[in-house]
């Protein structure tokens, strides 16, 4: 329990600083401590090349205080499959922003609930053996499927936004 409020402290922390120093001063148009040693279009390039670092700190991070956290990396990428799957399916980011969220809660119910202190790798995490298993498995149905249907031509991947001339229709 008390690793996961750490991780969640350290987490919390550097979301926020990163946002309110280096995002939010960007989007207002103004970088002040960078302004003074670099140019305007340095310091974006800077904080791009941080915000697409900042997924890999987490899991970094949660490797220096709680001695766990790169199975992370694996069922990340099992659950991107699962989500990809979701948004092909039903044409809407909501759905998979929906389960995304829903993964996030149900991960840190069982962190903070699980009073075993047993090996994470195993369970009874979802990023462990135990939990992990059946999303894999579901998974990999999920990428067979899409490969069968991208060969036979029937797989329709959601374009972003509306096409050009088009407008929504308000009622």
């Amino acid at each position: 329990m008390k690793r996961a409020l750490v991780f969640l402290a350290i987490t919390f922390g550097i979301t926020y600083a990163y946002d309110f120093l280096v995002v939010y001063p960007i989007a207002q148009g103004t970088a002040p401590y960078a302004s003074e040693f670099l140019s305007p279009d340095l310091a974006y390039m800077v904080s791009v090349a941080l915000t697409m670092l900042f997924p890999a700190l987490g899991v970094v991070l949660t490797r220096l205080v709680t001695r766990e956290g790169f199975q992370m990396c694996a069922w990340c990428t099992v659950l991107a499959i699962f989500l990809s799957y979701v948004t092909i399916r039903t044409g809407s980011t909501f759905a998979a922003a929906i389960g995304h969220g829903a993964a996030n809660g149900t991960t840190n119910g069982v962190t903070l609930f699980s009073l075993s202190g047993g090996n994470p790798f195993v369970g009874p995490l979802c990023t462990g053996i135990v939990g992990g298993l059946p999303l894999l498995a579901v998974a990999a149905i999920m990428l067979w499927d899409m490969r069968r249907r991208e060969k036979a031509g029937t797989l329709h991947i959601p374009e972003a936004g509306l096409p050009d001339g088009m407008h929504r229709n308000r009622r």
